[in-house]
């Protein structure tokens, strides 16, 4: 049997980058006599992921990235309401990140509550939170969940959308008392899924493929697919400096890749850059076997050839 053994390895990136946040941590004071509400929330929130990689592609795991406001309350007692919204619009609130990219999200009350996200700066028409204060000083702690639903393919890069929280009274003619803003980031790595001989995967992916009978100028098309959110790089490399070697004795064939037209050896590592689709492409490269002198000696043939895909 003469055959020739490929793997594709498959190496992705990411880095973490957050945005400017608008907010601080220190309560604003409503100076309105009776019933004071003030709010407290943190300048920004990092959408962690599932792995804490980020917002991954190609990953159907879900993740909530947890989030505390504080209304706080003093003097006569009174009824609250509380609404966020987007700085992106209501009808698609997304954070916005390179190339015009955009992730959907959705901030809820609890796991599996409502989308809260409204850009209604009252509380008519909005979804809201509501509580009572009696007499006194209070403060009540909320704890919402941000989430980027998965399924959604965007642009590696660093990606960001402005929260805006406003507190209002209930029994003072829904008037506003305070507000923050907290700035949501996250990040998307660069992702690469490749397929060789019906095997997918994003490390390591080997197959086999047999040339059959070898003879001189035997041409073999050969395909992988590729699907990236960014650009990538296809470098090939033979491990035997492009050469298939017998199986027992100290006898070789030399052969070459043809790849988008180009023919060349593998011995030396020959690299291609590609804009990638998050849409699988599939890409098409032959094995043309070089001058076997004298017919060659008989028996098996091998090399290993490595198509390495990373991030450009």
């Amino acid at each position: 049997m003469k055959r020739i053994v490929l793997a594709v390895a498959l190496l992705t990136a990411s880095g973490s980058v957050f945005g400017a946040a608008r907010g601080d941590d220190e309560a604003g004071i409503d100076t309105q006599p009776g019933c004071e509400l003030s709010l407290r929330a943190p300048a920004s929130v990092y959408f962690r992921g599932a792995r804490s990689r980020g917002y991954e592609v190609f990953s159907d795991a879900r993740h909530q990235e947890p989030l505390q406001i504080q209304v706080e309350h003093r003097g006569a007692p009174c009824n609250w309401s509380l609404t966020v919204g987007s700085a992106s619009g209501p009808s698609r609130p997304a954070l916005e990140g390179p190339g015009g990219g955009r992730l959907g999200y959705e901030v809820r009350e609890h796991p599996n509550g409502e989308n809260l996200l409204t850009a209604d700066f009252s509380v008519f028409g909005a979804t809201a939170l509501t509580g009572a204060f009696p007499e006194g000083g209070q403060a009540e702690i909320l704890t919402l969940f941000i989430e980027i639903p998965p399924g959604q393919i965007a642009p590696a890069g660093a990606y960001q959308d402005a929260l805006t929280f406003r507190l209002f009274r209930d029994n003072t003619g829904f008037d506003l008392a305070d507000e923050r803003g907290v700035m949501v980031t996250a990040d998307v790595p660069a992702a690469l899924q490749a397929a060789i001989g019906g095997m997918v995967g994003t490390g390591l992916v080997r197959t086999d493929v047999d040339l059959g009978q070898l003879r001189t100028g035997l041409r073999r098309t050969l395909n992988f697919t590729v699907r990236a959110n960014t650009e990538v790089n296809i470098a090939f490399a033979s491990a035997n400096g492009g050469r298939l070697i017998h199986e027992h004795a100290p006898a070789s064939i030399p052969y070459s890749i043809i790849f988008r037209g180009d023919m060349f050896s593998p011995e030396g590592g020959v690299q291609f850059s590609h804009s990638a689709s998050p849409q699988p492409e599939t890409h098409e490269f032959e094995v043309l076997i070089g001058d076997i002198p004298g017919g060659g000696l008989a028996g098996s043939y091998t090399d290993t050839l490595t198509v390495t895909i990373t991030p450009a």
